[in-house]
């Protein structure tokens, strides 16, 4: 029992890899008085929180829906995962992140935008494609419980290291942070392999 709610956590903290969050959310968040900053920061997580559920409530019936099994969305999932990594691998984590958010943040000045711990910050920055798959494969794998429980304790820490994220980098440097977010990224490109692997073999237990 124990074993699964560690098995779950650890897959939920690589995909949202809060090491590669700091930098960008320093940057968008730049000027900001801190007051605000923590309404924001509030708000981020109180909206990964409920996207996460509602995606964690309304995923298998859209599955069913559609007519896909969890298998399917293994190996899909998986190589999204996993391609996630290669493009974190080639460019900056913070670089890609960034990316990640232009489009929400272009021509919008950070002070006037009140919504900005829903978009970009909430989505995609810290609920993001990785998350959305990585939550489906670990209900599936481990049970609802133990994944709620991972999204819970990983916003807590996302929290925490958001909040103190002038302090945390300052001790990492951002080469350091980049540093560490690679060593993520490489196990997230292995966790994108394993789900392509169980998926597959599902299939084919499935078919004899």
């Amino acid at each position: 029992m124990i074993q699964d709610y560690l098995l779950a956590f650890i897959p939920i903290f690589v995909a949202i890899d809060v090491i590669g969050i700091v930098p960008v959310y320093l940057t968008l968040t730049e000027g900001v008085p801190e007051k605000p900053k923590r309404r924001v920061l509030r708000q981020s997580i109180l909206t990964a929180l409920l996207v996460s559920l509602s995606f964690l409530a309304l995923g298998k019936i859209i599955f069913v829906f559609l007519g896909i099994t969890m298998s399917d969305f293994k190996i899909a999932g998986g190589v999204i995962l996993f391609a996630i990594a290669i493009n974190d691998l080639l460019f900056s984590t913070e670089e890609r992140k960034s990316h990640e958010v232009k489009d929400e943040t272009t021509e919008i000045s950070i002070q006037h935008t009140p919504s900005i711990g829903i978009v970009p910050i909430g989505i995609p920055l810290i609920v993001g494609p990785a998350l959305l798959t990585t939550l489906m494969i670990s209900i599936d794998s481990y049970g609802m419980w133990p994944t709620i429980s991972a999204v819970v304790i990983n916003l807590l820490i996302v929290y925490t290291a958001l909040r103190y994220s002038p302090y945390i980098l300052r001790i990492t440097g951002r080469s350091g942070a980049k540093g560490i977010a690679k060593v993520v990224t490489l196990l997230l490109a292995a966790i994108g392999v394993m789900m392509v692997r169980k998926g597959i073999t599902e299939i084919i237990q499935g078919g004899m």
